[in-house]
């Protein structure tokens, strides 16, 4: 029920949340706030409210009640608003312009939302954020604190979201191919354009299931992951332009935005793959078990990719480790 925080490629120190589970985290980028979502509350893991984590530097600084079972935090520069999903229907709003975090509104089942609120993003040109439900396939679009629309895809089960600004689409990855309703369509990509009226450009089946997807900003290139077919597909302007074989089930990407270089974690190979334009660079080992997740200093470019060690029992992992490139 910790965070670990690093600097310049050491580690400083671990730090309770406050709550249990952290789930995700997310920093504004102008300030040294970073917030954490907890799935659960301390000492009661079934809580009508749990708890998000205001972090300053190395320092928690306060928690705040979210709803039920906060998931994934979204900072958008665009209106300093913070934008919480929540596993109960929900979407959370808060003013994070100071240090205040002031409370503005849910948008919630009475407005039409459903399900597992858990992938979210905005658009960098229109501030315009979308949020997807794992469990109904459905699209929120958001202004500020006012639901736009709802879009449903042709994707079941969203697992991630990519907006591409130049061309103004939006990417929806997912299928869940066990858990979709029968006659559900079979496409793991959805395209739709991030102008009102949101229409849906294009929807593909590449794959048995898609998850994690990265755009990058320098070649254009939306890369998407599917793990179960071991390859990550590579799309430019709704176009797929090759599907890549990797090692044995890459589960995360994330695309560094001032390079390019895309690192894709490989959680059953143990390895990085490292892309750029599209074409593979090199894959290095992870120097660590299962490696689950990948960021960046962009500052200072180190690259830190987390590993997940080795399950020992349900929800618990040794040897969990972080390896730092650069």
């Amino acid at each position: 029920h910790n965070v670990s925080i690093l600097h310049n490629g050491n580690y400083i120190t671990d730090l309770p949340t406050g709550g249990e589970w952290p789930t995700k985290a997310t920093s504004d980028p102008n300030s040294n706030r970073t917030f954490v979502t907890n799935l659960h509350k301390l000492s009661n893991s079934e809580q009508t409210t749990t708890q998000l984590s205001l972090f300053q530097n190395t320092t928690l600084v306060t928690s705040y009640d979210q709803f039920f079972e906060g998931h994934t935090p979204l900072y958008n520069p665009t209106n300093d608003y913070l934008y919480v999903t929540d596993l109960g229907q929900n979407i959370r709003i808060f003013d994070a312009s100071d240090m205040s975090l002031q409370y503005l509104t849910d948008i919630s089942m009475d407005d039409g939302i459903k399900g597992w609120i858990t992938a979210i993003t905005y658009d960098p040109n229109s501030g315009l954020v979308f949020a997807a439900s794992w469990s109904n396939g459905e699209i929120y679009v958001i202004q500020d604190t006012t639901l736009l629309a709802i879009l449903q895809t042709d994707t079941w089960g969203p697992a991630g979201l990519a907006v591409d600004p130049i061309n103004k689409q939006l990417y929806v990855t997912g299928q869940e191919v066990q858990n979709r309703p029968p006659n559900y369509p079979n496409n793991n990509v959805s395209i739709f354009a991030t102008e009102a009226p949101f229409p849906k450009i294009r929807s593909f089946a590449i794959a048995e299931q898609s998850t994690a997807i990265a755009y990058d900003p320098i070649g254009g290139y939306i890369y998407i992951i599917n793990p179960d077919d071991s390859n990550v597909s590579i799309f430019q302007n709704t176009q797929l332009i090759q599907t890549m074989p990797l090692n044995a089930f890459p589960n995360s990407i994330k695309v560094h935005p001032q390079t390019g270089y895309a690192f894709i974690t490989s959680l059953t190979s143990h390895n990085i793959i490292i892309l750029k334009n599209g074409q593979l660079v090199t894959t290095i080992p992870s120097q660590g078990i299962g490696p689950i997740s990948v960021d960046f200093d962009t500052t200072n470019n180190y690259v830190y990719v987390a590993n997940r060690g080795t399950e020992t029992s349900q929800f618990k992992c040794d040897n969990a480790s972080v390896t730092i490139l650069r």
